[in-house]
């Protein structure tokens, strides 16, 4: 993904040093074990809120019509939900 729009030596170069960038991501951003497992739970009560919402106000989080807040909470969760139709998140290799 990262190198979909470069020449190839940029591509050779991105594709040479990404194990290195991806390392130092994991350490900055505290990508482990742990951490994950605290951001699934999050993510799962967050879900779990929105669920009862709208199980208790009808299809929208909002009020009888679609509303911004619901075309936002889509946008954010879309990666999660993975569509195939989606040209980014829908790829096996995202």
């Amino acid at each position: 993904m990262w190198t979909r729009f470069s020449t190839p030596l940029q591509s050779k170069v991105i594709r040479g040093i990404y194990p290195m960038v991806k390392s130092v991501f994991r350490t900055k951003l505290k990508i482990n074990a742990v951490e994950v497992a605290r951001a699934e739970n999050s993510i799962d009560e967050a879900v779990t809120w929105l669920e009862n919402r709208i199980a208790k106000n009808g299809q929208y989080l909002v009020g009888d019509q679609l509303t911004v807040a619901d075309i936002t909470a889509a946008s954010l969760l879309a990666p999660l939900a993975c569509p195939v139709e989606h040209p980014v998140y829908g790829a096996e290799s995202f």
